[in-house]
């Protein structure tokens, strides 16, 4: 079931004459880890600011809900179900403690104090930051600034969260930790979750990925189908991760996979 309908979406900033985005029709389903990859001007980072109406297309339409973002009316709801962790959370911060941060968005939603208190409980055990409720957040480590920002979307209760390269600025330590977070999200609250990343890695522990080339999805495939398009991905310059490099030489060898699991374990 569909949770974000795009249908004819074209983008095209008011300076420049070429479309950042031409003729997307795509539907995100509802519960799936959706990766959208590409180069940087493929259009990926702009797309991710269409779902929830922070932008508007200049043609076509994206629903969120059954709710066009274009409809005024209906943008408030929007922003509140289809949440944004953006590349640098520092942007996100307005509060002088964690703490404060996390209880902003639900003071301005009109959120009862006393729920207020359980959630802000709630989230920060859930994404592991209760010892730092009381710090400033320009004081936390990238990735504690990361998941305080999680956590002030998670206590809004969304449908949907993106992340626009939200692991790019991150140490491995602290990427490794998003990626925990975006998974528990996905398979244990039935949280959407739309990444937008340039690292393979990241997007083939997803459900779906979307490769985006020049304001066009050029594929939509399914993490269980990589194997079939590795030499696609070769043939368009992505660096494989490791594994799946090993993967395309044995099979460039045509080496039997019992003998090379023989060689492996040194049997």
């Amino acid at each position: 079931m569909a949770i974000i309908e795009l249908r004819e979406l074209e983008y095209q900033y008011e300076e420049s004459d070429e479309k950042v985005l031409k003729g997307l029709t795509k539907d995100v389903h509802r519960g799936e880890w959706l990766s959208i990859i590409g180069a940087n001007g493929s259009g990926k980072s702009t797309l991710s600011r269409l779902f929830n109406g922070l932008s508007q297309p200049t043609e076509g339409s994206v629903h969120v809900l059954g709710k066009n973002t274009a409809d005024d009316k209906a943008l408030q709801m929007i922003r509140q179900e289809v949440g944004m962790v953006f590349q640098n959370p520092e942007h996100q911060f307005v509060a002088p403690t964690v703490r404060d941060d996390i209880a902003f968005g639900m003071e301005n939603a009109g959120v009862p104090r006393e729920v207020m208190l359980e959630r802000i409980k709630e989230v920060s055990q859930w994404v592991n930051i209760e010892h730092i409720l009381h710090m400033e957040p320009h004081r936390l480590s990238g990735g504690q600034k990361q998941r305080a920002a999680i956590a002030g979307i998670l206590a809004l209760r969304p449908q949907v969260m993106v992340f626009d390269e939200s692991t790019s600025m991150l140490d491995p330590n602290g990427r490794k930790e998003i990626l925990e977070t975006m998974s528990r999200l996905c398979r244990e609250s039935g949280i959407t979750i739309i990444s937008i990343t340039h690292y393979l890695e990241e997007a083939f522990k997803s459900d779906r990925i979307w490769f985006m080339k020049a304001g066009r999805i050029e594929k939509d495939i399914t993490t269980k189908n990589i194997p079939d398009q590795l030499e696609w991905m070769e043939a368009e310059g992505m660096p494989l991760p490791y594994k799946y490099q090993l993967y395309q030489e044995v099979k460039k060898r045509r080496i039997d996979m019992r003998t090379l699991r023989t060689m492996v374990e040194g049997e």
